[in-house]
């Protein structure tokens, strides 16, 4: 096939990471990550091309939580080695306990990628992402 032509489902796996004051006692803040898109949150990506990507955060936390960095990972040829794909400050975005924030960027699908075949038809890769927050001292 074509690999201009090949066209890839992007499926998330999401890391959320505290940066909590040291000596908190405090459990750390849970979030969670949800890929919102045209079909029950999937996304599929032609190679080689950009498309728009959008994540609903939520906070499950009982307290107030700041975002500070989104950072997005592929494997491109499903070797286990994560390559940064796209990194950008999220200003310290608060968020309250049930309330969540839509991150929107772009995302270019690599023209030489591999992909699983795991959905009877379109490839699937993984795309990790990685939020960093902080949780002040209550």
């Amino acid at each position: 096939m074509d690999t201009s032509r090949r066209v890839i489902l992007i499926v998330i796996i999401f890391a959320g990471f505290a940066s909590i004051p040291s000596g908190s006692a405090q459990t750390p803040p849970q979030l969670s990550l949800t890929l919102v898109g045209p079909n029950d949150g999937h996304y599929v990506a032609p190679a080689g091309e950009t498309i728009e990507l959008k994540m609903q955060i939520l906070s499950t936390a009982r307290s107030d939580i700041y975002l500070l960095r989104g950072d997005a990972y592929l494997d491109p040829n499903l070797s286990g080695n994560w390559e940064l794909v796209h990194s950008e400050a999220l200003g310290n975005f608060q968020l309250t306990y049930l309330q969540s924030a839509l991150w929107t960027f772009d995302f270019t699908m690599p023209a030489q990628i591999y992909a699983e075949n795991v959905t009877s038809g379109v490839p699937r890769v993984n795309l990790l992402v990685k939020i960093t927050y902080q949780a002040p001292n209550g």
